[in-house]
């Protein structure tokens, strides 16, 4: 396609398509099980992935891009965090916790630090990478009437909505004192 979108006009996307999402990732699936995850790599000492895999977690199959959900799961941002008393914080002025984020804060002390993947669609709920295991775990926010369903933009205009007006009534009262 074009650079701009200016130079698409008339451009017919669909029509000079020569795959599908759905056959793209069928090919790019079939390469990642049969090239990529059986290549010696050398960041793993010459094994393979898939070799590799099979000595991390015994009886787990390897997930590759084949379904909608692991697309999105390998697509999700991230971020490291600690895990506090109080759970983990991001977005500012968001909280999640847990009993098993709880577990993990215990078993490994203040300092323990995860990763952490998000969906920007939905601040219900993040996951989490287990230090050892490397699972996800799904822990929930503390405050699901006010994120289930909320975007991280939507989020961002509340708090910058919410900023302004408390500067607002902070200048009122700053005027009001120096009468």
């Amino acid at each position: 396609t074009y650079g701009s979108p200016k130079e698409r006009r008339g451009y017919d996307a669909e029509g000079n398509a020569t795959l599908t999402i759905s056959a793209l990732r069928e090919i790019l699936g079939k390469w990642i099980d049969t090239v990529y995850a059986l290549a010696p790599h050398q960041g793993l000492g010459g094994a393979t992935p898939e070799l590799v895999w099979r000595q991390c977690v015994p009886g787990r199959q390897l997930d590759s891009l084949h379904s909608d959900e692991a697309v999105a799961r390998a697509c999700r941002p991230w971020a490291r965090r600690h895990v506090g008393k109080s759970g983990i914080k991001l977005f500012g002025n968001q909280r999640y916790a847990s009993a098993e984020l709880e577990g993990l804060r215990l078993q490994y002390g203040r300092h323990c630090e995860v990763t952490v993947r998000f969906d920007p669609m939905d601040l219900g709920h993040i996951w989490i990478t287990h230090p050892d295991t490397r699972f996800e775990l799904l822990v929930p926010n503390v405050d699901p009437g006010y994120a289930n369903g909320l975007t991280l933009r939507e989020h961002d205009l509340l708090r910058k909505h919410q900023r302004a007006k408390n500067f607002n009534e902070t200048e009122r009262v700053r005027l009001v004192a120096s009468r």
